[in-house]
């Protein structure tokens, strides 16, 4: 042994400390030696496998549908030939789950229960999605352990904290980590079937749409529609039932849990339209303002009921909905604005949950004060909520701010009636937007129609040719407009803006129209209107001066399918409705 003056006893050392301490030494050398030596490839010891793992969703909440095990694994070094994970546990975690699907790149080997994930290198970080099924609602306690399979007898690989580097021979401890899982049962969804009434319908069937999935009502209008193995996404809940219109209505999976309860409403099937009537013509359904009925309603093509405003229980304590006058739907649709010109009030309904969500004027009172009308007509929502309205009886057009009471804006000198637009109007009795942005506005007194830009610059104004009392002046296309005459016999008039006439429809006789107060065209050339007087909606052909479809007994007042009473105003549903076709161009006046 080489000897030193450092390897002599410490003076004043008690007998054998100093060479306890001296052994020290050499033992903290040969451990830094060892270290070395493995690092230089010799035998003397062997660097341990080691990673670290974040386990991710799902960990707890588990629905009986496919879900994700994602293990997100950072290989420490060296680097690993063949990465397998093994899903044990004393519950048995592959017992309980059916693997669909072992990740990219990864390959299921039953026979070894290791689901292999190939090689992975000194640094790198592997993200691993298992997706499997659970086979039974419990609580189950699982765990996950790691190898490298692509050595000799699939040795163990350690976790982050186990030391760097071990003795030949020796057995790594096996990286652990566990979890546990609730398995839940379901999903499934609630669904209430009921007809527009309301009222429930029982043994309708209740189908996923493109799924075998379906459950049937009970008395109370209710299916529970067990969802089983769809995953989290939209879906459609198809209701059908013998002698009903079939609907459906969209529902979304979550995660975990159920989706929130849907309704579906069923119309009958039974229809009413007037013999010789042509469906085809119709785009869709049309809402309808059933005036004397205190009513909106929705006709299909086919002359079926498919909407009522209001039913029993629409309406809160305290709320009337009376004489309604006319009714649009909103740019996107999901609300009704309808005016009730003879009770003094604007009202605006939800159309899913039949509820008034906002109204201006008082109703029975009339006046021209704050959130006070008199005769109001053609009320109009624009995209950001604004609402234009057409004062008849205050001689002014005005806009009201999204859920507001006052006024936002005028134009017109409330009570001066005669006509010099923008700073007056004579009893003006609509205001519609056109395909330009601008507002096409008609006024009763002096038979006027004129074209108004935001701001009230006038473009043009006209006389609607030969009418005695022009009503809900529109736009057909470029310089194309219609109007009608609210008197009997009435009329439908076609006309440009130099006010010529382009087309006229005034029959006489027993086929006269008496009192009609809006026409609206149809994609297909043809004319749909209301002719109030006479309790019928129609669809005139301009090529051929024929009715061609007709929803109403000619004058014949009632309330059943297929009757009306003083119908006063009507929109397209959409997509085809007023506002929506416009929605892209409509600028507040």
């Amino acid at each position: 042994m080489f000897w030193s003056a450092h390897n002599r006893p410490e003076v004043g050392a008690p007998h054998g400390e100093g060479l306890r301490r001296r052994l020290l030494v050499v033992a903290g050398v040969l451990v830094v030696l060892l270290a070395a030596t493995a690092t230089a490839g010799l035998l003397l010891v062997k660097p341990v496998q080691r990673v670290s793992v974040t386990i991710t969703s799902p960990t707890q909440l588990v629905a009986l549908r496919p879900n994700l095990w994602t293990f997100e694994i950072h290989n420490m070094g060296p680097g690993i030939s063949d990465l397998g994970l093994r899903l044990t546990g004393a519950d048995g975690w592959l017992t309980n789950h059916s693997i669909v699907y072992a990740g990219t790149g990864c390959r299921y080997e039953a026979q070894t229960d290791f689901v292999l994930c190939g090689s992975v290198q000194q640094g790198e970080t592997r993200t691993i999605s298992i997706a499997a099924a659970a086979n039974a609602p419990g609580t189950h306690s699982y765990q996950v352990t790691f190898c490298d399979c692509g050595q000799n007898g699939q040795p163990a690989i350690a976790g982050p904290t186990a030391p760097q580097f071990a003795m030949p021979g020796s057995i790594a401890a096996p990286y652990v980590q566990t979890w546990t899982e609730t398995v839940v049962s379901g999903p499934s969804v609630s669904v209430t079937v009921t007809d527009i009434l309301g009222h429930p319908v029982s043994g309708a069937t209740v189908t996923v749409l493109g799924s075998a999935l379906s459950a049937i009502t009970a008395a109370t209008g209710v299916a529970q529609v067990a969802l089983g193995p769809l995953g989290p996404g939209s879906y459609t809940v198809v209701a059908t039932n013998p002698g009903s219109v079939s609907a459906n209505a969209p529902i979304t999976v979550p995660s975990v849990g159920d989706p929130p309860a849907a309704t579906v409403v069923l119309a009958s099937s039974a229809a009413a339209l007037k013999g010789g009537s042509d469906p085809s013509v119709m785009p869709g359904a049309v809402l309808i303002v059933d005036e004397d009925n205190n009513r909106l309603i929705v006709i299909s093509p086919q002359g079926q009921l498919l909407w009522v405003f209001p039913r029993p229980g629409d309406l809160s304590p305290g709320q009337t909905f009376v004489l309604p006058d006319d009714a649009f739907f909103s740019p996107d649709g999901t609300q009704i604005i309808a005016t009730q010109e003879e009770d003094f009030a604007v009202t605006l309904i939800d159309v899913a949950t039949h509820k008034i969500v906002w109204r201006y004027g008082e109703p029975g009172i009339h006046g021209s004060g704050p959130n006070q009308l008199w005769n109001p007509d053609d009320a109009m929502v624009m995209p950001n909520g604004d609402v234009l309205i057409a004062d008849i009886v205050n001689c002014r057009i005005i806009v009201v701010a999204q859920g507001q009471h006052t006024i936002a804006h005028q134009y017109g000198v409330t009570g001066s009636c005669h006509h010099a637009p923008p700073s007056r109007f004579g009893s003006p009795n609509g205001a519609f937007p056109l395909a330009d942005g601008n507002w096409l506005i008609t006024e009763i007194n002096g038979d006027w129609a004129s074209e108004l830009a935001p701001g009230g610059a006038v473009l043009w104004s006209t006389h609607p040719p030969a009418v005695a009392y022009p009503s809900d002046t529109n736009e057909v296309g470029p310089n194309r407009y219609l109007t009608v005459d609210y008197s009997y016999p009435g009329q439908v008039v076609m006309f440009d803006k130099a006010g010529n006439t382009l087309w006229r429809y005034r029959p006489l006789g027993a086929a006269a129209l008496n009192h009609p107060s809006l026409a609206l065209p149809l994609p297909n050339g043809d004319v749909i209107l209301n002719d109030d007087y006479n309790d019928r909606v129609i669809v005139v052909d301009p090529k051929t001066n024929t009715v061609v479809w007709q929803y109403g007994v000619t004058g014949r007042r009632g309330s059943a399918l297929g009757w009306l009473a003083n119908p006063d105003g009507i929109d397209l549903a959409p997509p085809y409705s007023l506002l929506g076709q416009l929605a892209g161009s409509l600028k507040t006046l």
